[in-house]
């Protein structure tokens, strides 16, 4: 509300019911998430109490709450480029006063950032062919990865604990479309903001650092699976949702204006007629997801429905049947794990 008073009841109700959001808030694993956007949604009120203010108390528990944000999920450090990103969306440049009171911001997030890297590598075991992708692979992926959450959230349809694996191949032109319409989105944004304002490029460089972490870019335990997961895009999918709020009221508002009182009534009412069949859909399919967190059973038996490529649904289902005595069911989701990898 803070940020974009007219578009935040929208973004609010769309966070809380998109699809998206359910492999986060239904998989206890995921608790996490949960905490570390909570504890990092208080720290950007401080920090905006604090600018309007000047109270240092509030600076004060901005730092301790994304403290507690990075002890959660040090994915939180995407909050470091907040008051940078502010400033320049306000005033149009970066000042140094500005810099120096983001940097113990940054010396709090890259300390929890390179501490998670290296527990990944070390610890979890990301390491190995899987995660040898060279410079130009790393480049392709992070391009695919930043245009396929902004289109899970567009068309909210066939999410799966595990996606396929994308075979990325940099030699291949075509896969080079990806990062180019990524970097393209950004570039248009940049040189538009005199039109349009500098929200929307604000918001769109937020996106990219606030995922940053599940680009590729640093080694990740699940990526041998799947590049891509719904629970990685959590802190993503709220700028996201502010950007596509933000450019629907601005393009109503267009719209409104050539089309007169008359029209800009009819607009006004279809569109929330719209907007309410849209959470109704939304929540629809959230509800139906959220079976697959039942138990591990419902889990990797829905896995390997809707993704019959993931050797590890097929592996995980076998050792379930097997802890039941079905041996013939295990043997066979064995053989097809086998198959598979």
């Amino acid at each position: 509300r803070k940020l974009n008073q007219r578009a935040a009841a929208a973004v609010a109700l769309l966070f809380t019911v998109h699809p998206i959001q359910v492999e986060t808030v239904a998989w206890i694993t995921e608790r996490k998430n949960l905490l570390a956007l909570s504890f990092t949604l208080l720290a950007c009120l401080s920090y905006l109490r604090f600018e309007e203010r000047a109270a240092k108390r509030s600076y004060v528990a901005s730092l301790f709450l994304f403290a507690m944000a990075l002890l959660s999920k040090s994915v939180s450090v995407c909050f470091a480029v907040v008051p940078l990103l502010l400033a320049w969306w306000r005033q149009g440049k970066i000042r140094w006063k500005d810099i120096l009171r983001t940097l113990p911001l940054f010396v709090l997030g890259l300390s929890a950032a390179f501490h998670t890297a290296y527990v990944e590598v070390h610890r979890a075991g990301a390491e190995g062919a899987e995660w040898n992708l060279g410079l130009g692979g790393k480049m392709v992926l992070a391009g695919r990865i930043l245009l396929f959450y902004l289109q899970k959230i567009l068309v909210p349809s066939n999410f799966m604990f595990f996606y396929p694996r994308w075979r990325l191949d940099p030699f291949q032109f075509w896969q080079w479309i990806y990062p180019a319409f990524a970097l393209f989105i950004l570039v248009l944004l940049y040189f538009a903001r005199k039109r349009i304002g500098r929200g929307a490029c604000a918001l769109y460089v937020f996106y990219i650092a606030s995922i940053f972490p599940a680009l590729g870019f640093f080694n990740v335990f699940p990526m041998q699976y799947s590049y891509v997961a719904d629970h990685f895009s959590y802190f993503s999918t709220f700028p996201l949702l502010l950007l596509i709020a933000s450019t629907f009221f601005f393009l109503g508002d267009r719209l409104a204006d050539r089309a007169g009182k008359f029209g800009a009534n009819v607009w006004r009412t279809s569109s929330w007629i719209a907007f309410a069949a849209l959470l109704v859909f939304l929540s629809t399919n959230s509800f139906a997801l959220t079976r697959n967190y039942k138990d591990s059973f419902a889990l990797w038996s829905n896995l390997v429905k809707v993704n019959p490529t993931s050797a590890v649904g097929h592996l995980n289902l076998g050792n379930i049947y097997l802890s039941k005595g079905d041996h013939e069911k295990a043997a066979l989701m064995f053989r097809k794990a086998i198959l598979l990898d």
